[in-house]
């Protein structure tokens, strides 16, 4: 994932690299691989950053949550 947000913030990020991360999504989707693999255009180049940015979106976060068996009972006053 660090690879797909270093290539999301790079300016002059390769665009067959961008297509080659999309491509070892374990979901993506090969109908647009296909198509966006034929050329190289301002409009591929957005939606093949679109559909980056929505897997990075879709991955959980580190979780901070606190387990039940850290938690102090407390007592009703």
């Amino acid at each position: 994932m660090e690879r797909i947000i270093f290539w999301l913030e790079s300016k002059d990020s390769p665009y067959m690299e961008g297509l080659d991360l999309y491509e070892s999504l374990p979901n993506h989707n090969k109908n647009l691989t296909r198509n966006l693999r034929r050329n190289e255009t301002a409009l591929n180049r957005q939606k093949l950053r679109y559909e980056l940015k929505k897997y990075i979106d879709v991955q959980p976060k580190q979780s901070t949550a606190v387990s039940k068996s850290t938690l102090i009972p407390t007592t009703p006053m």
